[in-house]
């Protein structure tokens, strides 16, 4: 039977299968922007934690009393904490640093940083001042 119409005729197999592979690179491009997101995604939740921990070291580091804790009147590194253990956020080490008379005298300077096991490359890091008098 032939169409009374040329708009009648429908698509031909050759146009089926361009659209389809069309719809499949499309389909896959969109596949791929999902794994990079997810990826970046866990990086960024990692820093949070990681930018959390190191403002808690901070904020406990700087409410030691001077006279009972040599390492604010001192210039000095220690540990604060190892293997940090973040569900979700992976496993982390808090270490800090002081530097006595710096800026100024009378002025210790304390640097926390954070590293996470799997990335130690991008650590993260806070500074803060105290007076010791």
């Amino acid at each position: 039977m032939t169409p009374l119409y040329r708009s009648q005729e429908g698509f031909s197999l050759t146009e089926m299968l361009v659209a389809i592979t069309l719809l499949g690179v499309g389909l896959l491009a969109v596949a791929g922007m999902q794994t990079v997101a997810l990826n970046r995604g866990g990086i960024s939740f990692r820093s949070s934690t990681a930018t959390s921990l190191a403002h808690e070291a901070m904020d406990d580091i700087m409410s030691w009393d001077v006279n009972s804790h040599a390492q604010l009147a001192t210039s000095s590194s220690g540990e604060y904490a190892r293997d940090v253990s973040i569900e979700g956020g992976g496993v982390f080490t808090i270490t800090y640093t002081t530097t006595k008379d710096t800026p100024q005298a009378g002025t210790t300077k304390v640097v926390v940083t954070v590293r996470a096991a799997g990335n130690p490359s991008q650590p993260v890091t806070v500074t803060s001042y105290k007076k010791v008098v």
